[in-house]
């Protein structure tokens, strides 16, 4: 997987913190509403042709099942793609249609703008360059018609349709609602929301991917393209940038009002429902079933045929873990079995055995 983040750039941005500047400074808010469904896209990256479809499928099935919704963009409207323009006018044309819905910067967004409003001389043509090469501004250029030669800070300037900046300008930080925050990259773990820096929502990878403890509530964040091209469900985030640019899969979830989740795919077959793959479930349940082989090969009485089957059955049931714990004191298929029922808690017991795997 390849990805941009500021650790590549020539140098560290001159704004470290957005904070530090009122026009990108962090902002958001919660919002309580009885009875909204929440459609959130992640990065699109100008990948206008799934894009269209998406948003039809949202607002058709809202209609049908005459509910009020929202969509919250997460960011990464541009670069890579080859419809930028079309992304940007898509996505204020819905939010003209719907004003519940709404923008969240994402860090490819803020670049840009970064770019066109705050760097001068060598300093802007420098980070423009690197727009141009490392980060796909390439194609948003090409989008704005560059189809050769080298285009300049004033070309993009100029050729922008005026209220697109403007929509850019006006993105949030961040959403959060009564089961989830919804933000472009993810949040500094131990940090009061309200005290977030808005650089870290737009960039932080890590310690936000790697933690595992609680958050408060849901995250669902992109910019981290998946690696399975489906969305991911982990601990207490969900993880939905789908890699849009490159695998041709744009992927929304839908949050019903009391909570519950399902998935939308757009890709060129159309938009259907999928399923999101648990990639910390898959890990654990694989050291288990390896685990569980060699200690079902390993054990000094025969195993029937049924029983063995009924083991890998409920390979993420507790009774594994209870297989796993009590296995060594048994002299009989009757004995493990009676202690089969002396569970323990799954995720607990079988995370201690994961890093020998």
């Amino acid at each position: 997987m390849t990805y941009q983040d500021t650790s590549c750039l020539p140098n560290p941005p001159t704004v470290e913190s957005p904070r530090d500047n009122t026009r990108y400074c962090t902002t958001g808010g919660h919002t309580s509403e009885e009875n909204i469904h929440t459609f959130a896209i992640g990065d699109i990256h100008g990948q206008a042709i799934l894009l269209g479809p998406l948003i039809k499928k949202i607002e058709r099935r809202a209609v049908s099942e005459g509910y009020e919704y929202r969509i919250v963009f997460l960011g990464n409207l541009i670069d890579r793609g080859p419809g930028s323009m079309s992304v940007l006018s898509q996505v204020a044309n819905h939010i003209e249609r719907n004003p519940r819905s709404l923008l969240l910067r994402g860090n490819h967004d803020w670049f840009l703008l970064w770019i066109l409003d705050e760097l001068k001389g060598v300093e802007q043509e420098r980070y423009f360059k690197h727009w141009l090469l490392a980060m796909g501004g390439g194609a948003t250029a090409w989008g704005l018609g560059h189809y050769g030669g080298k285009p300049t800070v004033d070309d993009i300037r100029e050729n922008l349709p005026s209220n697109e900046p403007t929509l850019l300008r006006n993105a949030k930080s961040y959403l959060e609602t009564d089961h989830c925050i919804y933000v472009h990259a993810g949040i500094r773990p131990r940090v009061p929301l309200a005290e977030q820096d808005a650089f870290d929502l737009m960039w932080i990878r890590d310690p936000f991917l790697s933690f595992g403890g609680k958050l408060g509530k849901r995250v669902v964040h992109g910019h981290t393209p998946t690696s399975s091209h489906f969305p991911e469900i982990y601990k207490d985030r969900i993880a939905i940038d789908t890699g849009a640019f490159r695998s041709n899969r744009l992927t929304a979830v839908h949050t019903k009002p009391d909570g519950t989740m399902s998935f939308l795919c757009s890709d060129f077959s159309g938009v259907n429902v999928v399923e999101p793959h648990f990639p910390e479930n898959i890990a654990i349940h694989e050291v288990l079933r390896r685990l569980l082989h060699d200690t079902v090969s390993a054990l000094g009485f025969p195993i029937s045929d049924e029983f063995r089957k009924y083991i890998f059955n409920q390979i993420d049931d507790q009774e594994t873990a209870a297989f796993i714990r009590y296995h060594g004191n048994c002299t009989s298929e009757s004995e493990l079995m009676r202690k089969l029922g002396m569970g323990t808690d799954f995720y607990t017991e079988a995370l201690k055995y994961a890093p020998a795997a």
